[in-house]
């Protein structure tokens, strides 16, 4: 009987241990990144332009980026996972789809922008695993 305690006992241990990895894989890992605006082998230049990834009426921003810095920001800070997968994104080049209204801003090739960048899981609205938003330029 005992042997049968133990097995149920370890079984809602494994239950309880995956279900929480689930909802933290799930939870959005939040950093602010510091990076220069660069061609990419998509855009050799910022681009604007309407895509399927959101509707409301005004195009993305298209940008390449070469990430300076990148530190976990909001609820990200306390965890470890994501203080990793933040420093990892340093001295990585990506091609980004800023989402946002840019008819106002002026972004070139070589400007220092400050990004917040999300990444979650591709099962949660707005259903692409990694998007940036536009904080500011750091050189204007």
């Amino acid at each position: 009987m005992l042997k049968l305690k133990l097995s149920k006992s370890v079984l809602l241990s494994i239950l309880l241990g995956h279900s929480l990895n689930v909802a933290y894989a799930d939870q959005p890992i939040i950093c602010e990144i510091d990076a220069q605006v660069i061609p990419s082998q998509q855009f050799q230049r910022p681009t604007q332009q309407y895509t399927r990834l959101k509707n409301d009426g005004a195009p993305m921003l298209l940008i390449g980026i070469s990430i300076q810095t990148a530190i976990a920001i909001e609820a990200s800070k306390s965890l470890k996972e994501a203080k990793r997968y933040c420093a990892s994104l340093i001295g990585q080049q990506k091609d980004v789809h800023l989402s946002g209204q840019y008819d106002q801003i002026s972004i070139q090739n070589g400007d220092q922008i400050k990004l917040k960048h999300v990444h979650q899981s591709a099962k949660r609205w707005p259903y692409w695993p990694d998007f940036y938003y536009w904080i500011k330029p750091t050189n204007k």
